[in-house]
């Protein structure tokens, strides 16, 4: 075993640079994968060993690795997801909670119309943001250069596109709501749209818990 030149780790980031890799554990596992492998060899079979590391990880392999990584990811976010909404299995903390945040929302939605449902679905969405910049750290969130390729957590995508799906299609809704001319809950298409946003609400829910719960890793 020998310590890599700064010259040949210049030569590794900047092949995986090249390769404008998506996720943050694919990098590292890479990256690993050809320090262990370089590290082993000789300084005069650091140029055959490289070519053939990316022989192995070409451009093709990589976005294979990427895509695995995304399904592994979602599998867990889906499932986490579709646990969190099985009241009968949850303890009565969870919900008393659950509970809670509904009369909040009815109460929001009573006094505020459309615009206090929409408001009160803006708190879940800064927990679950909170709760992801917590879990893997605030480095990374914090970092604004877009100087270079930066991959991200898979496990931070998989649930900020879920939190843009469920969140982003709001406006909309309450744009759809200024068609009409009573914002309360006796006018027909209030009280249906006010039911589609408290079931988004519901979805942006079980992300929190995906966003604090301790188990879930990235993939």
């Amino acid at each position: 075993m020998r310590t890599l030149t700064p010259q040949e780790i210049s030569q590794i980031d900047q092949r995986l640079e090249s390769l404008k890799i998506q996720y943050l554990e694919i990098l590292q596992e890479i990256r690993d994968h050809y320090f262990t492998e370089l590290e082993k060899k000789t300084v005069d079979k650091f140029d055959a060993t490289f070519q053939q590391l990316n022989e192995t990880f070409a451009w093709s392999v990589v976005k294979g690795m990427e895509k695995e990584v995304r399904k592994a990811t979602n599998r867990q976010i889906g499932q986490l997801q579709l646990d969190s909404l099985k009241f009968w299995k949850l303890g009565w903390k969870e919900n008393l909670v659950y509970t809670s945040w509904l009369g909040l929302m009815v109460i929001a939605f009573l006094n505020f119309g459309i615009t206090g449902l929409l408001f009160t679905t803006s708190i879940l969405s800064f927990m679950v943001i909170i709760g992801i910049w917590n879990k893997l750290g605030f480095k990374d969130a914090l970092n604004l250069s877009i100087t270079r390729h930066k991959p991200l957590n898979s496990l931070k995508v998989g649930v900020f596109s879920r939190m843009g799906f469920a969140f982003g299609m709001l406006p909309w809704i309450h744009f759809g709501t200024k068609l009409s001319s009573v914002d309360a809950i006796f006018d027909n298409s209030q009280f249906i749209l006010g039911i589609i946003i408290l079931i988004a609400s519901l979805y942006l829910f079980s992300l929190v818990k995906v966003a604090f719960h301790q188990k879930l890793k990235p993939a």
